[in-house]
């Protein structure tokens, strides 16, 4: 703000420039032949204004005159000629033994000093002329007479004068005021655009993480499958093996007793007949040995088999375990990293679309309540506080609120000179952050209450506070509204707490009543009084309830208007 102010102090020095005379004197010296009195100067600057209606400037200039004007003379003549610059003879140069006299005309100025030499001469009375024409081809014509008691200008002299300065401030104005609100807002602009890359670099990172989670699961289940397959058919191989052995020594035991048989026959038939009873008993008994072992081995296969499938459904169903508890895993993965991103986004989006101003007209963008204007370093502010987009198109910065009771009030001077309680519960901003608020402008006032349901509201055209100096004194306007115009009683009072008693009472109406407040003698309102508390004890104002019960809700918040 300070190098705005300079800006446009600068820009009002180099602009203020106009037909100019005056008589520069210079201090007295010892007496001595041509010794200066002073130095006379007559100056006109044309200066480039755009705009049509610009009646009374110049924009060129015929001739520049300067004359003395002798005593003897009548009021009404200019007097002698001392020098002249037009456009036909736009550089002089003159000297004598009273006087030098240079001058000078151009597209931009047109000057005439003369130098003087005679105490008489920087005693005398002198004017300036100038002939010239405006941007329409009108001749315009301008004097301005200096004398030994001041410098006097023409009421049209002075209207045209004061008009150009005010023209000229103007431009210069609007153009610093212009060059500033380019920077301001290619500022935030590359701001803005710094916070959302980094954001956007950090969602691209958690969308890597993710796809590796989602690719090392599919590449667990792939292996486990695979290793489900190899499993199975390692056993079912093992199994066959073994049977085909069994069936072969059957066969081999079978083959050995065929061969046994045709050996005892070819060498003794007759041993053979003879033993033939016999030996059908052995061949009874080999063959019921023989079916007992087939018996024996298709038992020994049955216990192996199921022996196999119980390991293999133990087995399979430990994978089956493991997959689920791999699937598990990474789903409480992947919500905690969705949880995350959530939380991200959610602040991306919270900080590309909270607003940065609290101003009538705001658009309110996020859905959740009031938004919390937090101090940067283009803020008017350097203190967060709550705005209201929503009541009466908005704008309102909230400087008190009351809902759950569940601050204290009660404070001393020092705690509601700086502020306490939380903006998301009941609050007093501070009477320091108030009064810094007040002084960027004009503010109006809102008062929202509301008891068992019923709600009112009082407002007030302008509302200011003091510094401290001045007791923190409140200032109200006009009154409009559905509540009584009971806060008017307390207009002019200055700020009292416990430790502060600055009321218009015999007692401490800040102890006597629990809280802090503008208190008269003491009160009709009090919205920081005690919490449920009764009469002048309680959150109070007049006129809203009748049986002097405190409200259960209020709100005061500001808006600027000018």
């Amino acid at each position: 703000m300070d190098k705005i102010c300079l800006i446009i102090a600068l820009c009002f020095a180099l602009c203020c420039h106009g037909l100019e005379l005056n008589l520069i004197r210079d201090n007295p010296g010892l007496p001595a032949a041509q010794t200066r009195c002073g130095v006379l100067t007559c100056e006109e600057r044309i200066v480039d204004i755009n705009n049509s209606d610009a009646k009374g400037l110049f924009s060129s200039i015929v001739s520049l005159k300067t004359f003395k004007r002798n005593t003897n003379n009548s009021r009404g003549e200019r007097g002698i000629v001392l020098g002249s610059v037009s456009t036909e003879t736009p550089n002089l140069t003159l000297v004598t033994n009273d006087t030098k006299i240079f001058g000078v005309l151009d597209d931009k100025q047109a000057k005439i000093q003369v130098e003087l030499f005679k105490p008489d001469d920087c005693q005398s009375d002198y004017s300036c002329q100038i002939l010239g024409v405006d941007s329409k081809g009108k001749n315009l014509s301008s004097i301005i007479k200096l004398t030994h008691q001041g410098q006097t200008r023409s009421p049209v002299d002075i209207e045209r004068w004061i008009y150009n300065k005010l023209k000229q401030i103007e431009r210069s104005a609007h153009d610093v005021t212009e060059s500033w609100n380019d920077f301001v807002l290619q500022y935030r602009i590359d701001h803005r655009l710094t916070s959302l890359q980094d954001k956007i670099e950090l969602l691209e990172t958690t969308n890597k993480v993710e796809t590796g989670q989602t690719s090392l699961i599919a590449n667990i289940s792939r292996r486990m499958d695979r290793i489900g397959s190899d499993l199975k058919e390692n056993i079912s191989n093992t199994f066959l093996s073994t049977v085909r052995e069994e069936q072969d020594a059957i066969l081999n035991a079978s083959q050995g007793c065929k061969e046994f048989d045709e050996a005892v026959a070819t060498t003794n038939t007759a041993f053979l007949s003879s033993m033939n009873r016999g030996f059908g008993q052995i061949r009874d008994s080999a063959h019921e040995n023989q079916l007992a072992s087939a018996k024996q081995i298709q038992s020994i296969n049955e216990s192996l088999v199921s022996t196999t499938t119980s390991s293999l459904q133990h087995k399979e169903s430990h994978v089956q375990d493991n997959h689920k508890q791999i699937i598990s895993g990474s789903k409480d993965i992947v919500s905690k990293i969705s949880s995350k991103v959530a939380i991200i986004f959610q602040s991306i989006m919270m900080d590309m679309f909270r607003p940065t101003v609290c101003e009538k007209g705001m658009v309110p963008v996020l859905s959740h309540g009031y938004p919390v204007i937090y101090p940067n370093s283009q803020s008017k502010f350097q203190f967060p506080y709550l705005c209201d987009p929503l009541t009466d198109a908005g704008g309102w910065i909230v400087i008190q609120r009351r809902s759950t009771g569940k601050i204290n009030f009660h404070r001393n001077w020092v705690e509601y000179r700086n502020g306490f309680g939380y903006l998301d519960n009941d609050f007093w901003l501070g009477n320091e952050n108030i009064h810094a608020i007040t002084l960027t402008g004009t503010y109006e006032l809102r008062v929202d209450l509301r008891y068992k349901g019923k709600s009112v509201f009082a407002q007030y055209s302008q509302f200011s506070v003091s510094d401290e100096m001045s007791k923190y004194t409140l200032r109200l306007g006009i009154y409009s509204g559905t509540a009584w115009n009971s806060l008017d009683y307390h207009n002019n009072c200055g700020f009292s707490t416990f430790d502060r008693d600055f009321d218009n009472s015999q007692s401490n109406c800040a102890e006597k009543n629990k809280g802090g407040w503008w208190f008269n003698a003491c009160d009709v309102v009090n919205l920081n009084g005690d919490w449920g508390g009764h009469g002048d004890k309680g959150m109070e104002w007049d006129g809203f309830i009748k049986n002097l019960k405190s409200v259960d809700f209020s709100e005061m918040k500001i808006r600027k208007v000018g």
